[in-house]
């Protein structure tokens, strides 16, 4: 019952046949994760903190702290963050913050809305709308 529920709940993140165990295979998801975005102590969603500059990459609604669903791009070539997308869950409270290097920021979200962007040194803040998905266009 419990290797049933592992496979139907966890899917690809949780391996339990796998050589080794899958214990090891869970860990190794955290890290790219970790690579990809992170939330320190849920205060601020930090994009790509420590990939590979010189690789493209991508990744779709991963959830960090706070109860906040990311998705976005690398581009390597442009070296910044693209296709910046937030969904911030029904339980996440308080405002989004996002650390980005880019000051002139605008949030569009798919109910119409334009909250209102602030930003303070290398961190945007804005309210979103629970639910709701929100791109960061700048």
């Amino acid at each position: 019952d419990f290797e049933r529920f592992l496979e139907g709940s966890q899917r690809g993140s949780f391996l339990p046949k796998a050589p080794g165990g899958g214990t090891e295979n869970v860990g190794i998801v955290q890290a790219v994760n970790d690579m990809l975005v992170q939330a320190p102590n849920g205060k601020y969603i930090s994009l790509f903190p420590v990939w590979d500059r010189t690789q493209d990459a991508s990744f779709e609604n991963l959830l960090v702290k706070g109860a906040v669903e990311v998705s976005a791009s690398w581009s390597a070539a442009k070296q910044e963050p693209t296709g910046i997308t937030i969904l911030a869950r029904k339980e996440h409270k308080g405002a989004v913050v996002i650390q980005l290097d880019c000051a002139d920021v605008a949030v569009n979200c798919a109910d119409g809305s334009s909250p209102m962007v602030r930003s303070s040194g290398d961190l945007i803040t804005f309210n979103a709308p629970p639910g709701v998905k929100c791109k960061v266009v700048g």
